[in-house]
């Protein structure tokens, strides 16, 4: 509420809307209608409708949107290689990025805007690192050659304590390599950009 005070929205427990094995991530689409979980043990990405402006329809009362979630029937659970853990959306286009911790790849996909379902882009997944731990993007200001921006993906790759780049066309998301960073010491789990 405006006092920053939270209250428990209804809990989705049905067997149609339910995460069933190991939920492992989550993040919300670029239009706040859409929220996807990430599953480790079924290697799947799972879809649901947030009920709140956007989506009103899918609220017991429209004139109340809660947050409440609603499975999305069409096209999901989604396959998204082995082990995906952490995910990252594009916030000015419609992009979503899953990294595979057991496959060491990750994953683009581009997200409909009305439906929320995923297509996988082209190429479907690239390689990283060792046991990918945490994604993020961030838009560029560069354009290709006919007019395109050029946005970047980083992946922290704990098992091999490095940082994975690449760029994307801001149209299909297709991803392109870039250089791997190698860190100082340790191993990276979490990213931030600016």
């Amino acid at each position: 509420d405006g006092s920053g005070n939270l209250t428990p929205v209804t809990t989705v427990t049905s067997a149609t809307n339910s995460v069933v094995s190991s939920p492992s991530g989550l993040t919300i689409s670029p239009n706040g209608a859409f929220l996807y979980v990430t599953t480790f043990g079924t290697n799947q990405i799972s879809g649901f409708i947030i009920c709140d402006q956007a989506h009103p329809t899918t609220c017991v009362n429209v004139n109340t949107p809660d947050g409440s979630l609603t499975a999305i029937a069409s096209g999901f659970p989604v396959s998204a290689g082995t082990g995906p853990t952490r995910m990252a959306t594009d916030p000015s286009g419609p992009f979503l990025f899953v990294v595979g911790q057991q496959s060491n790849q990750i994953l683009p996909y581009k997200i409909s805007a009305g439906s929320g379902a995923l297509t996988a882009a082209s190429p479907a997944n690239l390689s990283v690192g060792i046991s990918p731990a945490s994604v993020a993007t961030r838009p560029g200001t560069s354009r290709d050659s006919v007019g395109n921006g050029i946005n970047y993906v980083f992946v922290a790759n704990a098992g091999s304590a490095s940082i994975s780049s690449f760029s994307y066309d801001s149209t299909t998301g297709s991803l392109t390599q870039g250089p791997v960073t190698a860190t100082a010491s340790g191993q990276p789990v979490a990213l931030a950009v600016k």
